[in-house]
């Protein structure tokens, strides 16, 4: 399977896609805005997706998810998608939320008063996206044009908005993208799912978000936070599915002798993670002491060396790498 991200800084008329979020690239000035923005600079930053999400200090207790080979797999699917510069969310003084990333930033503008702070941190990151020379060039004829710049965003039906992407995607027949919430990672913004066709649908992606909610007059999302993840399905096979019911006990019968001596192995080389589980923990109806009464024994007082304990292995990640041995031989 094979896909293709072609990175692209303006549409399809021209306009930098990164000027939409601009109040006043209009006239002579979008042509001035449009120079100085740096080549190959869209909304989004892509980078592939990190397996390992984050690192479990030795203190913490095991088993953790983070760990485990599925979810690592799971996270390292893709391409991560973050904003290069802020996302700002502006509501009004009767509480209602501005419909897109311009006329927020307008608004902001106009009462200065009460957004002097959110406007202090648009300017501190514009520089990220600019020519510092083209901005010399132009800057004393609108000082204002270089610093009120956002990530670009606009509405997208009733209470969503759609963040363009920057991209798009050429994938193999049958293959589709999914971009959607970061797997294994809080999202910065309410981020909906979506899978587009792309062995023939070729137009730029965007982010659908569901309108953030939020306390005071405005949200501000700082770049470089996870917004949104893609990757690739192969979504003809997945609508030709079918779901059959077995008899047999367990999954593949020749699979789970594998695993289940495999497993034995592995304990008894001592290859796993001993897990001790404490207090709420370790009340259980595996217990005998716990068995008479799980309320008194979930509610009272648990002695302090009250605990249950299990050693995991791992068998997954040993079978898998015999897998992919095997493949490349």
């Amino acid at each position: 399977m094979a896909a293709r991200v072609i990175t692209v800084s303006a549409d399809v008329e021209g306009r930098s896609i990164l000027a939409y979020s601009s109040p006043h690239a209009y006239g002579e000035r979008r042509s001035w805005l449009a120079d100085a923005l740096l080549p190959k600079m869209g909304p989004l930053r892509l980078e592939r997706a990190a397996r390992v999400v984050r690192v479990i200090p030795e203190d913490e207790r095991y088993p953790q998810p983070a760990v485990c080979a599925p979810y690592q797999s799971a996270s390292g699917l893709g391409f991560m998608l973050r904003p290069r510069l802020p996302l700002l969310f502006v509501k009004t003084r009767r509480g209602e939320l501005l419909p897109d990333a311009r006329t927020a930033i307008a608004y902001a503008r106009e009462n200065v008063s009460d957004f002097a702070e959110v406007l202090k941190v648009l300017e501190q990151h514009a520089p990220l996206v600019f020519d510092p020379d083209v901005v010399t060039r132009y800057q004393d004829k609108a000082p204002l044009l270089f610093c009120d710049i956002a990530t670009p965003y606009a509405t997208f039906g009733h209470q969503f908005f759609a963040i363009p992407a920057g991209f798009y995607v050429s994938t193999d027949a049958g293959v589709g993208t999914v971009i959607g919430p970061p797997m294994n990672r809080t999202p910065c913004l309410p981020v909906q799912t979506g899978m587009i066709e792309t062995d023939w649908h070729h137009r730029l992606i965007f982010v659908v978000v569901r309108y953030p909610q939020f306390s005071g007059r405005f949200l501000l999302v700082m770049p470089e936070q996870d917004l949104a993840q893609v990757y690739f399905v192969a979504y003809r096979d997945t609508l030709e599915a079918s779901v059959e019911h077995s008899l047999q006990h367990g999954g593949d019968p020749a699979y789970e002798a594998h695993w289940i001596e495999l497993t034995a192995q592995l304990a008894a080389e001592g290859k796993g993670v001993l897990s001790r589980q404490t207090g709420i923990a370790s009340v259980t109806l595996d217990c005998i002491h716990c068995r008479a009464s799980i309320t008194l024994a979930a509610e009272g007082q648990l002695p302090h060396d009250h605990y249950i304990e299990s050693f995991f292995v791992q068998p997954y990640k040993q079978m898998r790498r015999q897998r992919r041995r095997a493949n490349h031989e």
